[in-house]
């Protein structure tokens, strides 16, 4: 197996999308898309990664299920350091290290 192929591989499967090696982006379901994305994101060893509010249009339990995924992402890898954009402080993953508040531009 090629060494990229092998990366994708092991990328979806920490993403929870192992199965859908395959999918094209239409057959994927609203809580699925933005895992591949991030999955993709990470194939170049990026630094840092920037998500902005990755969550939106989940419901609760889409929402919390990524988050599960993104603190296994972090507990596996040491990199890349991480930007999180998020109107929900409940989406901030447990390993969150540092946040900032803005209110009215401040």
């Amino acid at each position: 197996m090629h060494a990229e192929t092998a990366q994708a591989e092991s990328l979806l499967g920490l993403r929870g999308l192992g199965g859908l090696r395959e999918a094209r982006r239409p057959v994927l379901s609203r809580g699925q898309r933005p895992r591949a994305l991030i999955a993709r994101s990470l194939m170049p060893s990026p630094r840092p990664l920037l998500l902005d509010d990755p969550a939106t249009g989940l419901d609760v339990a889409g929402r919390e299920q990524f988050i599960d995924r993104l603190e296994v992402l972090g507990l596996t890898r040491l990199e890349p350091a991480s930007v999180l954009v998020t109107r929900h402080l409940e989406g901030l993953p447990p390993g969150t290290t540092r946040a900032m508040l803005l209110r009215d531009g401040r």
